[in-house]
């Protein structure tokens, strides 16, 4: 299947979004209803965000990232996709040893990021997600 075929994409994009709109937690955050395949499909043949992705590419070749996978962290650290994981052991371990990160998210302001979602993060625990 071709990476680029937008309405495949959108039917699993929106699949993807119900079952995270349909967790049941005990969030006061407002959930917006989920998307459905035919709206996906509407943005991803739109212009919307466009610039937050040009901007976003921008910051990425200022620090020099000009091929995928690669993990930025704290800002500062680019690691290639197929490192070691004693490279990443060793980043982490200096963090943890400063017992606080000193970076920021990169691309926080250019896609409009809260500090709450930063905080909160964007994954779980595996048991988390068994206990929820």
């Amino acid at each position: 299947h071709a990476l680029n075929d937008k309405p495949r994409l959108a039917k699993a994009a929106a699949e993807e979004i119900s079952k995270l709109v349909g967790k049941d937690d005990d969030s006061a955050e407002y959930m917006p209803p989920p998307m459905t395949d035919d709206e996906i499909l509407t943005f991803l043949h739109g212009n919307e965000g466009r610039k937050e992705i040009e901007m976003a590419l921008q910051a990425l070749a200022e620090i020099g990232v000009h091929g995928i996978p690669k993990f930025i962290i704290e800002g500062s650290y680019i690691v290639d996709g197929a490192a070691r994981s004693d490279t990443f052991i060793e980043i982490f371990r200096e963090i943890e040893a400063r017992g606080e990160v000193a970076g920021q998210a990169v691309f926080k302001d250019i896609l409009g990021i809260s500090d709450e979602m930063i905080q909160r993060g964007s994954h779980q625990r595996c048991e988390d997600e068994m206990a929820a």
